[in-house]
């Protein structure tokens, strides 16, 4: 189990000094400078603060490059950097988000080193890491799956006051895995959660929400309305799943003619705007679908590629961005065909996706027999 413990021990510094002790081996008295107690307590107290308000402050950076809201837009590596300098500074949230980083690199071998961060999250102290753990153990991905043990970790997080959690269990009873499916309970989960200072905690809620209201679930009436109002309101704050999910709203042709009143083609155009700014977030994979199949756009094989070689590396929808290369490469779709790039590239969905999803394993699964039957 890889440790940071320099995290811990500047998080435990940074309590002593709180208390008014002198460093972290807890010797009290008057400093060899000539303080008083009182005066190497708030000297020590304002250190700390100090070094919270930076910590803050780098885990606030990190957001913005994963999420894509800040002045620099996406990236993957540079919200990496900002998280560990926020868990080096004693942020316990740095490491939660570490977690969801690695979690969302396409290497095999990572999911142990995601439960690591999680872990360590929890054991300083930040409830989020709850639902990190919670999120293995409800996908079976680096452990046996396991919803009993998904529910009691959300609920944990939900009594240590993270709001976050009510999120993750809605989407349990949303889709009735572990629990009877329960769209009334769902949605009052997520409206907890709609509560929350946090950005990516209150629009999840709002796009949980949203999909809600677009489907119908036990207890849940379909209001479209309802749906677009949410999801817009996620999108009022630049959040990826905003945007995707009003795509969406608009590039389905009974809402598009039913409720927006216009030809599904004409709403085509507005949904590939959307994408774009979804794209720009770092969620650029249904950009690639776009221009594969000329939606809302004219139909460019060769940008699409690109945007699917894109969002293979991107860290989200990684993997459905693997199938869509072998897929193309079966195909000839803007290359050659090339059955040994669409194997090596199936190969690698089915790692990036880890154990637990199986849509991902169905589809590369599929490619790999045609790649079979072909050869």
């Amino acid at each position: 189990m890889r440790k940071r413990t320099f995290a811990i021990v500047m998080m435990c510094c940074a309590f002593a000094l709180t208390l008014g002790l002198v460093g972290c081996g807890g010797s009290s008295g008057g400093s060899s400078s000539g303080e008083t107690s009182s005066e190497a307590a708030a000297r020590a107290e304002a250190e700390a603060q100090a070094q919270a308000a930076e910590a803050q402050a780098a885990l606030d950076e990190g957001q913005g490059y994963w999420l894509g809201t800040g002045e620099s837009g996406y990236d993957m590596e540079k919200a990496r950097a900002a998280f560990q300098q926020a868990a080096d500074l004693g942020n316990a949230e740095g490491l939660y988000w570490l977690g969801v980083l690695r979690r969302n690199d396409v290497d095999a071998d990572r999911w142990q080193e995601v439960m690591d961060y999680h872990q360590e999250a929890v054991d300083a102290g930040c409830a989020r890491g709850l639902c990190g753990l919670g999120d293995l153990y409800a996908a079976g991905n680096g452990v046996d799956k396991d919803l009993d043990k998904a529910i009691e970790l959300y609920q944990q997080a939900i009594d240590a006051g993270e709001l976050y959690g009510c999120v993750c269990l809605g989407g349990l009873y949303q889709d009735g895995k572990g629990v009877d499916e329960d769209g009334a309970r769902a949605a009052e989960l997520y409206e907890q959660a709609l509560a929350s200072e946090d950005f990516s905690t209150r629009n999840a809620a709002r796009c949980g929400l949203a999909s809600l209201y677009f489907r119908g679930y036990a207890g849940i009436e379909v209001d479209t309305a309802k749906a677009e109002e949410n999801y817009r309101a996620a999108a009022d704050e630049n959040y990826y799943g905003g945007w995707t999910g009003l795509s969406m709203l608009y590039s389905n042709d009974t809402y598009s003619s039913d409720v927006q009143g216009t030809k599904a083609e004409d709403n085509y155009v507005a949904a590939f705007e959307y994408d774009e700014k979804a794209a720009a977030c770092g969620s650029p994979y249904n950009l690639g679908v776009d221009y594969e199949n000329g939606y809302g756009c004219e139909q460019d094989y060769a940008r699409a590629l690109e945007v699917y070689n894109q969002a293979a590396v991107s860290g989200r929808n990684a993997p459905s961005a693997m199938c869509a290369l072998a897929s193309a490469y079966i195909e000839g779709r803007g290359v050659d065909v090339n059955y040994e790039t669409a194997t090596d590239w199936c190969n690698r969905a089915l790692a990036a996706a880890g154990p637990g999803d199986e849509k991902i394993a169905e589809r590369a699964n599929e490619l790999l027999g045609r790649i079979a039957n072909n050869s």
